[in-house]
């Protein structure tokens, strides 16, 4: 008689029999969808966006104003009211602003 008899039903498929490797696909793909999830909270979490560059988030007023004249939002004029109405303390012009390239 045996040690340990088998239950009864059918008997018990090997370990990937053919079976088994889609599961293993299954989790594979679950698995790279968590790295790529973690990886972009990783990058937004620390102020980049996914592929590297940095979000302009500038603290300093006068460098937003900067930023928005370097992108166009604001033409020359606009800039150089707003400069001086942000450094009153000083109110000389800067002596060139930030070109548009």
């Amino acid at each position: 008689m045996d040690r340990h008899p088998l239950p009864p039903g059918p008997p018990p498929r090997p370990p990937l029999d053919g079976h088994g490797v889609g599961e293993i696909v299954v989790c594979v793909v679950a698995l790279i969808v968590v790295a790529v999830a973690v990886y972009l909270i990783a990058r937004i979490v620390e102020g980049r966006t996914p592929f590297g560059r940095r979000f302009a988030t500038p603290s300093d007023p006068v460098e937003l104003l900067r930023v928005r004249y370097a992108r166009g939002e604001i033409g020359r004029e606009e800039y150089l009211a707003a400069w001086l109405d942000l450094t009153s303390a000083n109110p000389a012009p800067p002596v060139s602003p930030p070109s548009s390239d």
